[in-house]
C-alpha cells in the first residue's frame, strides 16, 4: 500500500544511452525492482540522467502511471516494473553531471569513489 502524503518528490533514474532513446520515444521506464518502483507515486518528478559517455541528464518528467509489462523493450533486460511519463522538458543543452556533483547532496565521497551509482 501506498502512502501519499501529496508532496511531490524528485528521483534521478540512471540508464544508458540505448535506453534513453526508448524513454524518449515511448515515455516509458523500467526497473527489475518492484519496491523501488512502488515507492515512487503519480505527479512525482523523474530526472533522467544518462551515464558515461554522456554524463548529463537529459530528461524532465512527471510520473503517470505505474504498472507491470513483460515486453521486452530495453537493452540489458526485461524492467518488468514500469512507469509510464509525461515530458516535462527534454533538454536540448544536456546538464553535464560534473557540474552539479557538489550541489547534489545524495552523492557521496564522488572524489574518493570517482563513480556514480545506479541504485535503481
Amino acid at each position: 500500500m501506498k502512502v501519499n502524503y501529496n508532496l511531490t518528490k524528485y528521483w534521478m533514474i540512471i540508464i544508458n544511452e540505448v535506453n534513453w532513446k526508448v524513454v524518449k520515444r515511448t515515455n516509458i521506464i523500467g526497473s527489475n525492482y518492484k519496491s523501488r518502483i512502488d515507492m515512487i507515486n503519480n505527479d512525482d518528478i523523474i530526472l533522467v540522467y544518462v551515464k558515461r559517455p554522456i554524463s548529463s541528464i537529459m530528461g524532465k518528467f512527471s510520473v503517470v502511471a505505474n504498472f507491470v509489462n513483460h515486453k521486452h523493450m530495453f537493452s540489458g533486460g526485461i524492467y518488468t516494473f514500469r512507469l509510464e511519463l509525461k515530458p516535462i522538458k527534454i533538454l536540448k543543452n544536456p546538464i553535464k553531471i560534473m557540474s552539479l556533483i557538489d550541489k547534489l547532496g545524495f552523492i557521496k565521497n564522488y572524489c574518493c569513489t570517482n563513480r556514480i551509482y545506479n541504485n535503481f
